[in-house]
């Protein structure tokens, strides 16, 4: 098996936790929420026409003021939706396995110890082997 064979194969076995359900899961019902869709793609567009106001020196300080207003407001709106703040958990628990098994191969690669060992408790654990 090629090491990129193995690649696809630790992807095919991610695919399979929990973790990944999961974020598949929150992805497919934040994508059907179309208010909180609308809400985050509201939110990146504004910095853009900011960004160019305050480049050309035509941003007043009421526009910018406005502007922080609206940020605000926006960030407040996805904060608030149990839609965005699943989807965010759900990143963030894959992300986490992810950057465990990249700690564990990087380590391994290296000859290095995982970081901080194991304690058998995965409560603020950095990341090791035993979460897969």
């Amino acid at each position: 098996m090629t090491i990129y064979e193995m690649a696809r194969a630790l992807g095919e076995e991610l695919a399979k936790t929990s973790q990944a359900k999961n974020l598949a899961q929150a992805k497919a019902a934040y994508q059907q929420d179309k208010e909180i869709v609308a809400t985050v793609e509201a939110y990146t567009a504004l910095y853009p026409e900011y960004q160019q106001k305050r480049a050309s020196g035509s941003l007043t300080e009421e526009e910018n003021e406005i502007f922080m207003q609206k940020v605000a407001q926006t960030q407040e709106a996805i904060k608030n939706s149990k839609t965005a703040q699943a989807m965010y958990h759900a990143e963030k628990e894959f992300n986490d396995l992810v950057q465990s098994i990249y700690t564990l191969i990087y380590a391994t690669t290296t000859g290095e110890d995982v970081p901080g060992g194991c304690s058998g408790s995965c409560s603020g654990c950095s990341g090791c082997h035993e979460r897969i």
